[in-house]
């Protein structure tokens, strides 16, 4: 024993002990007899209830909150030998003390006290009160509980949020990835499996290289999005086609980045593999409609302008020439009104081909041509052609020479064909020198014939037979005797030619003339 205190008493001891309980302000210390009349309270009963005067004075009395909640059941059971805790009442507090909480947290102290029997010699006498301010401790207990219910509830969240996600993930059309920072497969819906026939076990953890199931390019542009939504937090798309089975298809992939909830770095990036074939079929036929639209636009146009410029022409010199016969018929002899005759007669009939080429386009043009196959003898329609423009030939002492001598027959439309014939001879006439031949030839073949109309006239160079065919590039074009044309004829040609699926093609040059090759199937019936 430290010497210090070998001479000290007991009573000394309990002397020191009771003056150093009274002066404590850090616990509160209340003692009762066994009729709850206060006998003693230390300073920190003093110091939070200056006005207060406590010794003799009733328990229940001072604190009449301690009877109103129910507590004096304690005290009673302190005077039965029992101690009472009220520590682990969180919120709760024996006597009432206004707490000064800006927040008001709380409204009064939070108190956690203990009352225990005063026991003298064995006999209990009254109770003992010992109180602590827990206030601070109740408050971040309260606020870690109210935390600790976030998380939960956040983590609730998380696992409810995940859950829909992955119901969602697999039910969707779309095939959904997710990667990690190592660009590793760290999830995959059901649509990978099916589309691509493989297991999930096969492509987790994987990155798409060592799936080795896509070209390089698409690989590249892959890793290039999925490192730009780490970098940058940006959502991106990318398209790409790949040959599948023969057929070619194509996606859009969304790189999505997804960032944590408690760090707010992120920590993956999704996926949305999307296939868009029909879209992009879809596209490319509005592209195919738009084209064809603006073809019929220009086809349109170039109608009207023919039927604005052409048509009108050809009524002006008629107009004159009747003007000419009417006015000063008296005065001519026979041969000026036979040769005004004639011309009025030649007029007459380009213009009624320029009527039949236009109605005959125009209905090609609504699909209103119906194919009408019968049993054609190429060699009589032919001799019939001619007779019809022999008086025209005559008049530019143009020599018709007929070199079909072959029997070719075959199966075709009748109509068309003799319209095919009209615009090939007459065409061949008009761009003809006077006094040079025009030649009809046919060549038999074992599964074609050929029908050739060769001219001697100003023939044409590569870039007029380029646009011999195309409406839009149609002009008007002078004879070798001024006369005028529309470029229609040919056209309608190659649609006939077309209507007996057959082919037709130029040979040309300056001053040389110009040969039209016709190569038609001796069976060329259409439904």
């Amino acid at each position: 024993m430290d010497k210090s205190y070998s001479n000290v008493s007991d009573l000394q001891i309990k002397e020191l002990s009771f003056n150093w309980l009274k002066e404590q302000s850090s616990f509160g210390l209340l003692i009762t007899d066994d009729s709850f009349i206060v006998t003693f309270v230390n300073k920190w009963f003093t110091q939070n209830f200056p006005q207060k005067n406590f010794l003799g004075q009733h328990l229940f009395e001072l604190f009449p909150e301690i009877r109103d909640r129910g507590l004096n059941s304690n005290y009673f059971n302190a005077l039965s030998g029992g101690p009472s805790l009220l520590s682990n009442k969180l919120h709760k507090y024996l006597i009432k003390i206004p707490y000064n909480d800006p927040e008001r947290r709380v409204q009064y102290m939070q108190q956690s006290v203990e009352i225990t029997p005063l026991i003298s010699e064995n006999n209990i006498i009254g109770t003992v009160t010992k109180i602590e301010d827990v206030t601070e401790r109740v408050i971040r207990e309260k606020e870690l509980n109210s935390l600790i219910s976030q998380l939960i509830k956040t983590k609730n969240q998380i696992q409810e949020s995940e859950e829909k996600f992955r119901t969602l993930a697999e039910n969707i059309p779309d095939t959904i990835i997710r990667l990690d920072k190592n660009f590793r497969y760290i999830f995959i819906n059901n649509d990978l499996i099916d589309n691509w026939g493989i297991t999930k076990n096969f492509i987790l953890g994987k990155t798409i290289e060592e799936l080795n199931s896509f070209p390089k390019n698409v690989i590249d542009r892959c890793n290039f999005y999925v490192k730009n939504a780490f970098e940058t937090g940006i959502t991106n798309s990318y398209q790409y086609s790949l040959d599948l089975g023969g057929k070619e298809r194509h996606y859009e992939i969304r790189f999505i980045p997804e960032k944590s909830t408690i760090s707010n770095t992120i920590e993956s990036v999704l996926e949305i593999i999307r296939e868009i074939t029909d879209i992009v079929e879809a596209n490319n036929k509005l592209k195919e409609y738009a084209e064809e639209l603006e073809r019929l636009n220009i086809t349109k146009n170039k109608f009207f302008s023919i039927l604005a410029h052409d048509l009108r022409s050809p009524f002006f010199p008629l107009i004159n020439i009747s003007d000419f016969i009417l006015e000063d018929f008296d005065t001519l002899s026979k041969d000026e009104i036979k040769k005004d005759i004639i011309d009025l007669n030649t007029l007459i009939h380009n213009l009624y081909t320029l009527i039949e080429n236009l109605l005959s386009w125009a209905q090609f043009e609504k699909g209103a041509i119906k194919f009408n196959p019968t049993i054609i003898n190429l060699k009589n329609e032919i001799e019939l052609i001619i007779n019809l423009y022999r008086k025209t030939a005559e008049v530019k002492k143009i020599n018709l020479i007929n070199n079909a001598n072959e029997e070719i027959i075959f199966e075709g439309d009748i109509n068309l064909f003799k319209a095919l014939l009209r615009n090939l001879i007459s065409n061949a006439i008009k761009f003809t020198y006077d006094g040079k031949s025009v030649y009809i030839i046919t060549k038999k073949y074992n599964d074609y014939f050929e029908l050739v109309v060769k001219d001697e006239g100003m023939g044409m160079d590569e870039n007029s037979i380029n646009s011999l065919f195309k409406l839009s590039e149609v002009k008007t074009t002078k004879g070798t005797a001024g006369e005028k044309g529309t470029g229609l004829g040919l056209i309608l040609c190659k649609e006939i030619i077309s209507k007996h699926k057959g082919e037709i093609k130029v040979e040309s040059e300056i001053g040389n003339g110009t040969t039209f090759i016709c190569k038609i199937p001796y069976k060329s019936i259409q439904s």
